[in-house]
């Protein structure tokens, strides 16, 4: 056997024993499409860098196409059988009916999210590069980038053909986007109208049939309470919630949550939370509407056809007296679509690998469907992530690990937590992502090791299911593995370099010592909580321009806030300092 045959052998024989692996191993669905074809499917499976192609009335896979990345959103593209794919890692790519990539193009940083938003263009959003990319189909090219000014979230547009709004929200605050996409749109409109709510965690959003109405799935704070059982049970800590909002008035920025023209359900029961709405779906009508919720596992249905009327007669009827059906699924329900007729719901159960079909009117289930190994093999990360997102950790599943901390982030809220041993002083919440090598851990830096802070939290924050110690160590092994974000600058920029000498000459690492850019002490920096406590825990700076709020409190809403409140050395930062400093930790 020659060497080139040899090598050729060895590389098949490695690619069957990778192929092999994978298979054994969760697939881990993230998102649904419907395809042109009669009751097809596609469903993204992101462990196994596969798209699945499912046959619902056959109840089973019926082929699957590889990418060369993880899936994590699809959107099709018009009637064709066009599919466009967004990646972990800003990669997006356009496949034909074959599974054959027709174009593939680098969208941005992070987790992609799409929806196509006419007929010529797909509109494609990338987490950390804030901003909204037109795509055209035809060539794969981006045509126009949109700046929205947050880090992207849940999408969706109108159903009518005709209006060219897509609306996205913050994947991880309170803001939502209108975006114009038409090419043709008047310069003296706006192009994005941003406006922020009283919510966090918007999971789906998804706009009526008729266009009058948005609907948007999330989670609510009503207050930095303690947290205690009591406080979470009556929904005070956090709770799930629909909200409905007038179209016509998205653009005016005086109605907020408490006027007119917005209106709120509560998903939540009276015995039982529902963690973590990630998800809708509705009815052809306009009055059936699903929600995944997956950290409950469930899916609730809402017949919109009861409940409190609307000072507006035109609007379907919503309120408390609402009636909320309750739809047991696999674990995780991520994602939620209809069928065509709209009798049948499809949710893809993200922690089951599977999908569970249902009635679209009753919620019966139907059947589900296998997307996985019976029995996958999980490792401590695929057991951690499952955890990290499953709300039967807490009290009657009120919430999850990602409720405060989105995707291992932060959703910017302080919680009154026993983290620094008392209640009556909120703490911020600080973002996981990078956390691994950073101890010691809370705002004081009471805990020494990951485990310690994981197993405090789940029994005083959490309050639900006992904690024990392969739980721990599964959860350590996830946050363990979640990486900081990118930096926003280019690290060889001049402004950055005198920033870099402006943060050593001011001492900036006796605190935050590279390449880690913390310590392991606690350090007084001229601030003090309720319970007179005044030293506290530098977290890392790695990927500091993309946790704001910041400080224990979170009183400082951007890093320009953050460097006039604080003074490095004691004496206070000049305007080129604060500048120079900022593009530094920009470059982190």
């Amino acid at each position: 056997m020659n060497s080139f045959v040899q090598v050729v052998a060895c590389m098949i024989l490695l690619s069957l024993i990778a192929t092999a692996g994978d298979d054994e191993g969760p697939t881990f669905p993230a998102a649904i499409a419907r395809m042109p074809r009669a009751n097809r499917y596609a469903v993204a499976l992101r462990n196994a860098r596969r798209i699945a192609i499912v046959d619902i009335d056959a109840g089973r896979v019926e082929r699957e196409w590889r990418v060369d990345f993880e899936p994590v959103s699809l959107t099709t593209a018009g009637d064709r059988e066009l599919l466009g794919v967004g990646g972990s890692d800003g990669e997006f790519a356009l496949l034909n009916g074959d599974g054959i990539v027709v174009h593939r193009l680098k969208a941005g940083r992070g987790p992609i999210r799409a929806v196509v938003a006419s007929s010529s263009y797909i509109i494609v959003a990338a987490r950390w590069s804030e901003d909204a990319a037109l795509v055209d189909r035809q060539t794969g090219t981006i045509v126009r980038r949109i700046p929205l000014g947050f880090p992207p979230g849940a999408m969706t547009r109108s159903v009518d053909p005709a209006d060219d709004r897509v609306w996205i929200a913050d994947a991880f605050g309170s803001k939502i986007a209108q975006v114009h996409t038409s090419e043709s749109i008047a310069p003296a409109e706006a192009r994005v109208i941003v406006r922020e709510f009283d919510f966090v965690n918007v999971g789906g959003m998804a706009a009526t049939p008729d266009g009058r109405e948005l609907l948007i799935a999330h989670m609510h704070q009503y207050g930095q309470v303690s947290i205690t059982s009591s406080n979470i049970d009556w929904g005070l800590v956090l709770s799930s919630k629909l909200s409905f909002l007038k179209l016509e008035s998205f653009g005016d920025r005086s109605v907020e949550a408490s006027r007119p023209g917005f209106r709120r359900l509560t998903l939540d029961g009276s015995r039982h939370g529902a963690a973590d709405p990630s998800a809708i779906a509705i009815g052809r009508d306009g009055k059936d509407v699903l929600i995944a919720c997956r950290g409950a596992h469930r899916v609730l249905r809402i017949d919109r056809t009861s409940g409190a009327a609307s000072a507006d007669a035109s609007l379907l009827p919503v309120g408390d007296s609402q009636k909320i059906e309750e739809i047991e699924v696999g674990e995780g329900p991520i994602a939620i679509v209809l069928d065509r007729s709209g009798e049948r719901a499809i949710s893809v159960d993200s922690a089951a690998d599977r999908l569970t079909v249902m009635g679209g009117r009753d919620g019966r289930v139907l059947k589900t469907i296998r997307l996985g190994p019976e029995k996958p093999v999980l490792t401590a990360r695929d057991r951690g992530e499952r955890l990290f997102h499953d709300g039967r950790l807490s009290l009657d599943r009120w919430m999850s690990c990602a409720s405060c901390h989105v995707d291992g982030h932060t959703n910017g809220l302080n919680f009154d937590t026993l983290g620094d041993r008392a209640y009556s002083d909120a703490k911020n919440t600080p973002s996981l992502l990078g956390v691994s090598s950073t101890h010691p851990y809370a705002w004081t830096g009471r805990f020494d090791t990951i485990e310690e802070q994981i197993a405090h939290s789940i029994a005083t924050t959490l309050r639900g299911r006992r904690d024990d110690d392969a739980t721990v160590a599964d959860l350590a092994a996830y946050v363990r593995g979640l990486s900081p974000p990118p930096a926003r600058r280019n690290g060889g920029e001049s402004l950055v370099e005198r920033g870099r000498i402006a943060f050593e000459s001011r001492r900036c690492a006796t605190c935050h010592k590279p390449p880690l850019y913390t310590t392991d002490e606690v350090f007084n920096v001229g601030m003090i909580d309720f319970n007179g406590v005044d030293r506290f825990n530098p977290p890392s700076l790695r990927g500091v321009s993309r946790s704001a709020p910041y400080f224990h409190d979170g009183r400082a809403e951007t890093l320009k806030d953050a460097l006039r409140i604080h003074h490095p050395g004691r004496k206070r930062l000049d305007d080129v300092e604060r500048v120079e400093i900022e593009a530094f930790l920009e470059s982190l």
